[in-house]
């Protein structure tokens, strides 16, 4: 498929359907969409990273703001990612409370981001998630230490790193990311992770 890239440039991405198998063994689908794109074409600014700030988690996370780098710490020296989106219909989650409904949608998308992107870190490919860093069950900085236990497991998200997640949608896979509220349920809730590559030598 294409997209229009900053420049009004064409690009392409692609979707696929995939299938995974609940825990009560029930198999349920999701969208996987994929695009190659170069790191110029983030939205990146320290000013997102003041968006954080309302999560009950602020400052309970070490790959989180405002332990968190910026984008251009964490990538300098690449050049370009492959971005990642699973989305996963909210209608697989009837039986869950309305009100925890998004949240249990969104950590069986992380889930399933995760593994993948785990797989990329593996072979030796810089990574970033979605939501915050579940390598640890207790985070040390919820002990108020600000070292790292596994920093080899640890996944920044891309919002960490003060990136637009709604312009990277938009841009990439032509996406409008929407809001869960009281009185709002989108049917899909999307997981956006990326793959790095570095500049080649």
């Amino acid at each position: 498929m294409l997209g229009k890239d900053m420049a009004g440039e064409n690009h392409q991405f692609s979707v696929a359907v995939l299938e995974y198998v609940d825990e009560t063994g029930i198999a349920a689908f999701y969208e996987r969409y994929e695009a190659e794109i170069p790191l110029s074409y983030f939205d990146h600014d320290k000013e997102y990273k003041i968006a954080c700030e309302t999560c009950s988690k602020y400052g309970n996370n070490l790959a989180c703001p405002p332990f968190s780098p910026t984008f251009q710490d964490y990538l300098g020296g690449f050049e370009k990612a492959k971005v990642i989106c699973i989305r996963v219909p909210q209608e697989y989650f009837s039986h869950v409370p309305s009100e925890e409904r998004p949240r249990a949608c969104f950590r069986k998308g992380r889930e399933l981001l995760i593994e993948e992107l785990l797989q990329f870190r593996q072979k030796g490919f810089r990574i970033a998630g979605s939501g915050s860093c579940l390598a640890c069950q207790e985070c040390s900085a919820e002990m108020g230490i600000e070292s790292c236990k596994k920093p080899h497991e640890r996944v920044f998200s891309l919002e960490s790193l003060g990136i637009n997640l709604v312009s990277l949608t938009g841009k990439c896979f032509n996406i409008s990311l929407e809001w869960s509220s009281s009185d709002h349920f989108p049917p899909f809730v999307c997981a956006i992770g990326a793959v790095f590559f570095p500049k080649e030598t």
